[in-house]
């Protein structure tokens, strides 16, 4: 019998670790021990019995009952714990539907990969989230601007959610990430970006200001009383926090 790598042996309640080869030694010179010692052995020694099967079958029942090989699970760290009180961004959350650009690695004398996606899937202009792929394939060359990599952002406007007063077939583009492209001069011409409403320290009166600031002066992507909220981007954890002004103690499924 074979006891790949180590094996974790209990014995009295307390672990022991030997190799396979180590124990199966043991168990050997005990097996003979008791062979020499035992008038049954002599009998099957002087009848020509195979005493090396015999004495494997001898190891293997007792490693059985006395060697219990424990596998071990992956190990999983607890993740370390970030800092909380550090640089906050807080933006107008809009309400409409997520859409994601994809631009591939860029590639000499053609346009680079390029793909279309909802909140939970890729689209084309045949199967569409409210005009979004469409949109997106008429302005390709300019989007691929953005550079390799996924950006995502909040496709807004007329008959999208709130629509936000937006007259008939005007739709916008708002990019999430507004720490690149808050520079109108880097930034695509057919998009813009979220709404900032404030950054710097992690301060609850600065969030609290934020909500009041939109519930007395409306949305900042228009003129529309009914916003949705906002989301508060921790910089160090890298992770957005949202607080809508309706419904905001359930969950998006409740």
């Amino acid at each position: 019998m074979t006891c790949a790598g180590r094996c974790r042996i209990h014995t009295c309640g307390v672990n022991l670790v030997a190799s396979g080869v180590r124990l199966a030694l043991m168990l050997f010179t005990l097996a003979t021990t008791r062979l020499n010692s035992s008038l049954s052995a002599r009998f099957l020694l002087d009848s020509g019995v195979n005493v090396e099967y015999f004495t494997q079958r001898f190891i293997e029942s007792h490693l059985e009952r006395m060697c219990t090989v424990i596998s071990e699970p992956e190990f999983r760290g607890w993740k370390k714990i970030g800092r909380f009180n550090r640089e906050i961004i807080i933006t107008e959350k809009i309400d409409g539907t997520n859409g994601l650009i994809y631009v591939g690695p860029d590639v000499p004398n053609q346009l680079p990969e390029f793909f279309v996606g909802s909140r939970s899937k890729w689209i084309t202009p045949d199967n569409d989230n409210h005009g979004f792929a469409r949109w997106a394939y008429e302005h390709q060359a300019e989007l691929s601007q953005l550079g390799p990599g996924y950006h995502y952002g909040e496709w807004w406007g007329n008959g999208i959610q709130r629509g936000y007063g937006m007259p008939s077939g005007v739709r916008n583009f708002s990019l999430f990430n507004v720490s690149r492209w808050s520079d109108p001069l880097i930034r695509p011409s057919c998009c813009g970006i979220v709404p900032i409403m404030y950054q710097g320290p992690f301060l609850q009166i600065a969030i609290n200001n934020c909500l009041d600031e939109l519930r007395m002066s409306g949305s900042k992507v228009a003129p529309f009383m009914n916003p949705e909220g906002i989301v508060i981007w921790h910089t160090a954890l890298n992770r957005g926090f949202k607080i809508t002004f309706e419904n905001d103690e359930k969950g998006k499924s409740e």
